[in-house]
């Protein structure tokens, strides 16, 4: 088998260099990808529609690598855009891609009459082997990804939050003794005061409760102690506040 002679770039193959199809095969216009920059293709004749592996081993030969390979495919030579000015042959299947091989990996056969063109331009070698075709989504389904994401962490915390939120009113109801305290400093909020001045006077109260608790004892009560506290969302407080709105 004689290796192909290159091309200048952009010197496509005459239609006369290789027949369409024959007994011996079928040809197939072979485009492979290196990089952004760098592409060309292959006229290769195959007995069938070619797979991923017989494509890689067959471009191996005109010393393409592998792994510097980022995107290759096979389409019949009658389905490409360049065979309309040859002659009519029998439609075979739509080109096949690696994620679809229609054809389990075989032995590659000889390919005669081979004859290829390069698109010669410098670009970055590729640093990495990608396999399978490369995926792309669109801002839609990027968006939807974000939106399902973000409605299972907000699935999975709300069962957390309800626990929390149970626990946190249970202590308050259990505060029996700061409840009381609460009820003691009604006295001093004003009997005209609307509802929400009445929470404001007496979180007053209740933050002066909480001083006076801490100079006795010497300490902040637990996050769980029957006291007022000087943190504002320590249990006690609510039933304070609770006890001295209702009075």
């Amino acid at each position: 088998m004689e290796f192909p002679q290159r091309k200048k770039p952009n010197r496509k193959a005459q239609a006369g260099d290789v027949t369409a199809g024959s007994e011996h095969g079928t040809d197939f216009h072979v485009a492979y990808q290196l990089n952004q920059f760098q592409k060309g293709s292959f006229v290769m004749r195959f007995p069938h529609q070619p797979s991923k592996n017989e494509l890689l081993t067959q471009v191996a030969k005109y010393g393409l690598v592998a792994r510097d390979i980022k995107e290759i495919t096979a389409t019949p030579l009658s389905l490409h855009p360049a065979a309309r000015a040859r002659p009519a042959i029998t439609p075979l299947p739509a080109s096949t891609h690696w994620a679809n091989p229609t054809v389990s990996p075989a032995e590659p056969t000889a390919a005669p009459n081979v004859t290829y063109e390069f698109d010669d331009v410098d670009g970055p070698e590729p640093s990495t082997w990608l396999p399978g075709p490369p995926q792309t989504y669109d801002a839609n389904q990027a968006s939807l990804a974000r939106q399902r994401t973000s409605k299972k962490r907000i699935g999975c915390l709300r069962p957390l939050l309800g626990l929390a939120i149970a626990i946190y009113l249970g202590f308050a109801y259990l505060s029996d003794a700061t409840y009381f305290d609460g009820q003691l400093s009604n006295y001093a909020v004003s009997n005209d005061a609307g509802f929400i001045q009445k929470i404001s006077e007496c979180n007053d109260l209740r933050s002066e409760q909480a001083s006076i608790n801490e100079d006795i004892w010497g300490e902040a009560p637990g996050l769980f102690d029957d006291r007022a506290s000087t943190f504002a969302l320590h249990p006690a407080n609510l039933a304070f506040v609770v006890g001295c709105v209702k009075g």
